[in-house]
């Protein structure tokens, strides 16, 4: 960063606030572009919720339910299938319970209302990765720059238009990241509440704990499974033991649909379907793109023609993540109990890469709305990355060149996308064993200073 400062400070700060001004004028105008999406399509993926949360009002099964001419229009969605055993809800009933609260509310209100709720978990994110910066430039170019990545991609624009919750996610750890790097002495129990609740919302956010295992902040563990506890025995107690069996019996089922393997219903005729649901003729209607399953899963059924089931992608998942974990111990090992900020920037963006490998590796579609989880490690990695260095500014040009390839800048190409976000992540890996290697060493080196200074 040296090199910046060449510059005197003034026109940096000036050239800072022209390009946060561009980064604004870009989300707002990405934001304009969603609410005419929300008037124009239904938010096929919100739509799933929805029903399921009424259903689950109701008492009924939300997993396995199946929608018959004279039933409430409120608990038809037009995208479900008749003849797959089960519905398209794939959440579990912690993340319906939440959707109950303004499930009631006329679907078009619920659109329009999911759409401030995803925009204000963005911004929410931003300002919690955001707020803990020292150094005024530092706190501009960077959500500008991840703001300006984020708000003006194509899986943004899909996860807004379809009513995805990724970033619902995304806004809880950034909220535990900026707790625990506040003063407050129960930063460890506030933060774990958080990381608990997200995990009890979304299972495979678990693997977030292994970096806490690896740097040894058991405070924070302990509080973090004690809230994951505590929600789920909640969530159990308001939903009912029965749909959490339906809904685990249901995700097996769904698993064996995404390779073909499960038994479909023979002799089903489709209901005909009304013209109008709830006032609305679009429900059916999504953002035209091209859409591209990245999940290891389908990759390897559609180039090898060998069907991977979920115990072999947990296989697989458990000895990438286990490789990585291990590299990730000895490359920062040293004074890897010292507790500073960047302990917790090490922390959640190991965290953060582990979250998106596995995601790879679940037994489910993958589309780019998913890619909303970059927003933590891509910030991250940016506030640390040590610009005057040639092999990071070279790592740095590939992951923006991945970031292009996943937005659709070579989408003639049809495996770009996948290129692209599979890329990210390896590069993003990369770039964090370099990082913490770069922090291992400047400890060593302090230490050998120390050593030095009081030998004299």
């Amino acid at each position: 960063m040296n090199d910046m400062y060449q510059i005197p400070k003034e026109k940096v700060a000036k050239l800072l606030n022209l390009f946060l001004a561009i980064a604004l004028i870009i989300s707002l105008l990405g934001f304009f572009v969603d609410i005419t999406h929300t008037i124009r399509h239904g938010g096929v993926d919100m739509r799933n919720r929805v029903v399921g949360a009424r259903l689950l009002n109701r008492g009924l099964d939300p997993y396995y339910f199946k929608w018959s001419q004279g039933q409430d229009e409120k608990l038809l969605d037009p995208m479900d299938k008749p003849r797959t055993p089960v519905s398209r809800v794939t959440v579990p009933p912690s993340v319906l319970f939440l959707h109950t609260i303004i499930a009631e509310l006329p679907y078009i209100q619920q659109r329009f209302l999911w759409l401030l709720i995803q925009w204000s978990a963005l911004i929410g994110s931003l300002f919690f990765l955001t707020f803990n910066q020292g150094q005024k430039l530092t706190s501009k170019f960077l959500p500008s720059t991840v703001l300006l990545l984020i708000s003006g991609s194509s899986f943004w624009r899909l996860h807004v238009d379809v009513g995805q919750i990724y970033i619902l996610y995304v806004f809880l750890i950034s909220a535990s990241y900026y707790i625990l790097q506040t003063t407050n002495k129960f930063r460890n129990i506030l933060g774990g509440l958080l990381l608990g609740l997200a995990i009890s919302l979304r299972f495979p956010l678990v693997v977030i704990l292994l970096p806490v295992i690896i740097f040894k902040k058991f405070k924070l563990l302990l509080a973090t499974v004690f809230s994951l506890c505590l929600c789920l025995l909640a969530f159990v107690v308001v939903t009912g033991q029965q749909v959490w069996i339906s809904y685990f019996s249901a995700m097996t089922i769904t698993g064996k649909l995404a390779i073909g393997k499960a038994q479909l219903a023979q002799n089903v005729t489709s209901t005909p379907l009304p013209s109008m649901i709830e006032g609305m003729n679009n429900l059916t209607l999504m953002l035209r793109t091209i859409y591209v399953n990245s999940s290891i899963q389908k990759f390897v059924n559609a180039l090898l023609k060998v069907d991977l089931y979920s115990n072999h992608l947990i296989v697989i998942a458990c000895v990438s993540l286990l490789i990585y974990s291990v590299i990730i111990y000895y490359s920062g090992r040293h004074n890897i109990t010292k507790s500073t900020v960047s302990s917790w920037d090490r922390i959640f963006l190991v965290g953060s890469l582990m979250i998106l490998i596995l995601e790879l590796f679940i037994p489910a579609p993958r589309y780019s709305y998913n890619n909303i989880q970059f927003l933590i490690p891509l910030f991250l990695l940016l506030k640390n990355l040590d610009y005057s260095e040639t092999k990071s500014i070279i790592l740095l040009s590939c992951l923006i060149l991945s970031f292009l390839m996943m937005n659709g800048i070579f989408s003639w190409f049809i495996y770009s996308f996948l290129i692209g976000e599979w890329g990210a992540i390896v590069i993003m890996v990369v770039m964090s064993i370099r990082l913490l290697k770069r922090m291992a060493s400047q400890s060593a080196n302090t230490e050998l200073e120390e050593v030095i200074q009081n030998g004299r």
